[in-house]
């Protein structure tokens, strides 16, 4: 650990550059844990009865808390919301998008030391790890990052509406190219709460809950925007028009 310390010393003092080096020292202390169960903890185990991967991780855990916690709670508590108007437009500023990036990042490399852990260095973790929870540390960060989701999802469905040509993707549907790229939109939201996999259950709901609201704003979104498109569009001299659906 300070092997690893001594040789990455920060160069970039800003928050978001402190996050990145904290990201390098975990994936480095989690590639030096791995090492250890791959390569050493057998080995120790069996000449002196030492179980080394399990200790060097209790170390290394409690290193990282403390590198971390403090840091992570204040940038958490001091992330601007996004805010969303009833016509769909929002108002944000770049700093957010790139310090909510990294966060996660930071969070995600967190997740994999934490596995790393659980599942290969037999670690009584509900009863004596400092991380055990380390996602507490982003609680109030979970919010933004949804915000930020939902912000690029309403950038991403905007620009796919600018360049659908309002035909069918294929003669055997009845919808055109943005209907589909929205589609694809709303599941890399689906994929990043997977990713996010929070561990507290109950205490998602409200996550949950806002992303559920955040896709129907989405939805909304991509209405008013395809309206829009559609009354403003002339296809060989005749302006669009959207049939009345037939019942047969």
């Amino acid at each position: 650990h300070v092997h690893i310390l001594e040789n990455n010393k920060p160069d970039d003092f800003t928050d978001e550059g402190q996050m990145k080096l904290q990201l390098k020292i975990i994936q480095l202390l989690k590639l030096d844990l791995q090492r250890a169960v791959e390569f050493h903890d057998k080995l120790f185990i069996k000449k002196m009865q030492f179980p080394y991967a399990s200790t060097l991780f209790s170390i290394y855990e409690s290193k990282i808390s403390e590198m971390c916690e403090p840091f992570i709670t204040r940038i958490c508590m001091n992330m601007k919301p996004i805010n969303f108007e009833e016509n769909g437009r929002f108002q944000v500023d770049n700093d957010p998008l790139a310090m909510g990036t990294s966060l996660f990042e930071l969070y995600m490399g967190i997740q994999k030391f934490v596995d790393l852990g659980k599942n290969n260095c037999n670690v009584d973790f509900e009863t004596n790890n400092h991380l055990v929870k380390y996602h507490l540390w982003f609680q109030q960060g979970v919010a933004r990052w949804l915000d930020i989701a939902a912000y690029k999802a309403m950038q991403r469905i905007e620009r796919a509406v600018e360049l659908d040509k309002l035909v069918k993707v294929d003669t055997s549907v009845e919808y055109s190219s943005s209907a589909v790229d929205t589609l694809a939109i709303f599941y890399q939201i689906k994929v990043f709460w997977q990713q996010l996999a929070w561990p507290d259950a109950e205490g998602s709901y409200s996550f949950v809950a806002k992303i559920i609201d955040d896709i129907c704003r989405c939805s909304v979104y991509f209405s008013d925007k395809t309206a829009f498109k559609v009354n403003n569009t002339v296809i060989e001299n005749k302006r669009f028009e959207v049939t009345k659906e037939v019942i047969n």
